[in-house]
């Protein structure tokens, strides 16, 4: 009787009797081998876990700033403008992303902060617009 290569599965041969025990065999290698992933699996998965990202939309409320609470304090933050798609700001922890004069973007603790910072009603570029959809990605 054969064997595969990787898990030493029994493989009969045309000219091999039938017999359950090869049969029983491999179910015991195959059972074996799913656990071993499964193990590390899971490990990795607890590796993942602790490095994580969360991503959302929220709408823009037009105040000078909006906070956006995520449950944890992000290490950086990544906006994007719906509509203007030349427009996107990326803030780190301890570092604020500006747009021309003002704040844009900030990380504070729990979330982070948009901002209405245009000089003018005519600039459209801020991260807090009033009823415009802003995506976000935040990285812990």
């Amino acid at each position: 009787m054969q064997q595969t290569d990787k898990y030493k599965l029994n493989k009969p041969g045309i000219d091999d009797p039938l017999a359950i025990a090869p049969l029983n065999e491999n179910m015991d290698k195959l059972e074996a081998a799913i656990l071993a992933e499964t193990a590390a699996l899971d490990s990795r998965v607890t590796v993942l876990e602790a490095k994580y990202f969360v991503s959302g939309t929220f709408i823009g409320d037009g105040q000078s700033s909006q906070f956006i609470n995520l449950g944890f304090t992000p290490k950086a933050v990544l906006v994007h403008h719906e509509y203007i798609a030349y427009y996107t700001a990326l803030a780190v922890a301890g570092q604020s992303s500006s747009n021309g004069p003002g704040t844009a973007l900030e990380v504070v603790e729990n979330g982070f902060k948009v901002h209405n910072s245009s000089p003018s009603a005519s600039i459209k570029r801020n991260m807090n617009e009033n009823g415009q959809s802003l995506n976000y990605i935040a990285f812990t």
